[in-house]
């Protein structure tokens, strides 16, 4: 997807309503207090001995992100980083996290808000 589509995908989900009920769908997951969209995923990277393969991704990854984060700036302001490690430790712990922190934890270290 390009940063335009990415825009577009937050655009129509900024203007629905949150699900009454919590559900997981190919679309995503969401609940009465949130929505969660994968808007880029990389592969997995069990088999990259020399680890190339996931500098490259994270590489990617990273410019797509700043791309987004430069756009979004100027609608709401400058993003900045939640640490999501503490909800990870939580949830490991038999704590209730939260969604969609619960869910989040568990995809990354820490997120752009």
């Amino acid at each position: 997807m390009t940063t335009e589509e990415y825009i577009s995908t937050i655009n129509a989900l900024a203007v629905q309503p949150f699900p009454e009920v919590a559900y997981v769908d190919a679309s995503g997951e969401g609940g009465p207090e949130h929505r969660v969209r994968e808007l880029q995923v990389s592969r997995d990277f069990w088999v990259d001995d020399d680890g190339q393969a996931w500098i490259e991704a994270e590489a990617d990854l990273r410019a797509c992100l700043d791309d987004l984060a430069t756009r979004l700036t100027t609608r709401w302001d400058k993003a900045f980083a939640v640490d999501l490690g503490p909800h990870l430790s939580a949830g490991c712990e038999g704590e209730l996290v939260p969604e969609p922190l619960d869910y989040l934890s568990q995809q990354a270290l820490s997120m752009r808000v």
